[in-house]
């Protein structure tokens, strides 16, 4: 599809963006070794904030079934597999603004959404960014959470 019918899919919610690659196999292996402690007492799904949503959330008194007890060995990413998602994360936007600047457009009045990040002014949903962890039977079931744009690695 070309890049305006994939912004105009976009703004209706019904649309997924494949972007292999964006996050090297190397790099998604050590993210799955960092936050596989987070999985304990038979969770199946168990999600991990970055350090920064993790602290922003801390006065939030919106909790989700799904996230960590505050006793949990981790509750928000580790130092290292934070600093991956980031740079995972940045080269997804990039690819975003190379490819579609168009959805950028429509969707953030911007042809760089990387820009937005690197200013600070990119919204996230609550506790995001965030690293899900599944075991067997974990799944996330859909939801709207009123964000532009969801990136899955």
């Amino acid at each position: 599809s070309s890049p305006r019918s994939a912004a105009a899919a976009l703004s209706r919610g019904d649309s997924v963006l494949l972007l292999p690659g964006v996050g090297a196999p190397a790099e998604c292996e050590a993210v799955v070794r960092a936050c596989a402690a987070s999985l304990h007492g038979g969770q199946s799904l168990v999600r991990l904030p970055s350090i920064a949503a993790a602290q922003l959330a801390s006065s939030s008194e919106l909790a989700f079934e799904w996230e960590p007890a505050a006793d949990a060995p981790l509750t928000a990413l580790p130092a290292e597999a934070d600093e991956l998602c980031a740079r995972i994360l940045r080269r997804a936007l990039f690819a975003v603004d190379q490819a579609l600047a168009p959805v950028s457009v429509s969707q953030f009045g911007t042809a760089r959404v990387s820009a937005l990040l690197d200013a600070g002014e990119l919204e996230f949903a609550e506790r995001e960014p965030a690293v899900n962890v599944y075991s067997e039977g974990g799944a996330f079931h859909p939801h709207c959470d009123q964000q532009g744009l969801t990136v899955l690695v």
